[in-house]
């Protein structure tokens, strides 16, 4: 489908909130039919660290942006991204809400509808540049290493060997020590449920390529959980969501496929 007819297509029925998540139904299994989605996202107001447009990974394969912002939303209409315009998610005005709200399309796309057509997506925060060349290359590899996701090391994850590390880094920032306590009290339920502080491979959330199938779904809705309980510092969260799931992932190199676009 062309551009143009696509873009089109995704306005004219931006206020009929079509885009809103599915309703999850018991129905056979269909094997998704294009390769890759692209998708990004900013859910908020006028002032934020993640209000950018980053460029468009690919020339070729689809590329998404999720917002609820009416003024990056018009902004869109320059860019080879496919606009969405997410009506029902409302404007909170407040960092950690908003944040919040962008849990859910981070960690499962595979409830979004327009999401749903694709064998792999690549997961990219909106201050991310991503190198399409390399993202390609992973995939080569998850497929030959039968790996289902794969996620880039923290910078500091030779440093870090406890989730206690990452949490005493967090709370230096005003964004995340504003649910401090409620990072002290999940790790604590964590180590009391039998789970341990020691990082096995310490990795950044704001990047991931995953496979589209049923073991991912569920490595993303349990760490969907996580998340409600933890706080918006995903990071902290995932540390013990790799507890579980760590032999499907692999490791890749810190910004080895992507840079800060505003660095």
């Amino acid at each position: 489908m062309p551009k143009d007819t696509k873009l089109g297509t995704l306005r004219r029925k931006r206020h009929k909130g079509l885009f809103q998540r599915a309703i999850t139904l018991k129905r056979p299994y269909v094997p998704p039919a294009k390769r890759i989605a692209y998708y990004t996202c900013y859910f908020g107001g006028a002032q934020s660290h993640s209000k950018w447009i980053p460029p468009v990974p690919s020339q070729t394969e689809d590329c998404y942006y999720f917002t609820n912002n009416d003024e990056i939303y018009a902004a869109l209409e320059s860019t080879r991204f496919i606009p969405i315009f997410m009506s029902n998610i409302p404007v909170e005005n407040d960092p950690i809400k908003d944040c919040m709200n962008t849990k859910e399309l981070r960690s499962c796309p595979h409830k979004f509808d327009v999401l749903k057509n694709y064998r792999y997506y690549c997961w990219f925060d909106s201050k991310l540049t991503v190198f399409e060349n390399r993202v390609n290359a992973t995939i080569e590899e998850m497929e030959r290493t039968d790996k289902l996701m794969a996620l880039t090391k923290h910078l500091y994850d030779k440093q870090f060997a406890s989730v206690w590390d990452e949490y005493e880094l967090a709370i230096q920032y005003d964004r995340y020590s504003q649910q401090k306590e409620m990072y002290r009290a999940y790790i604590e339920r964590q180590l009391r449920n039998g789970f341990s502080e020691r990082i096995l491979v310490h990795y950044c959330c704001g990047f991931s390529i995953r496979k589209n199938c049923r073991k991912v779904h569920e490595i993303g809705e349990n760490w969907l959980h996580h998340v409600r309980q933890c706080g918006i510092e995903d990071q902290i969260s995932f540390q013990f969501v790799n507890q579980t799931y760590g032999k499907y992932i692999l490791p890749l190199e810190y910004q080895a496929t992507w840079k800060y676009t505003h660095e």
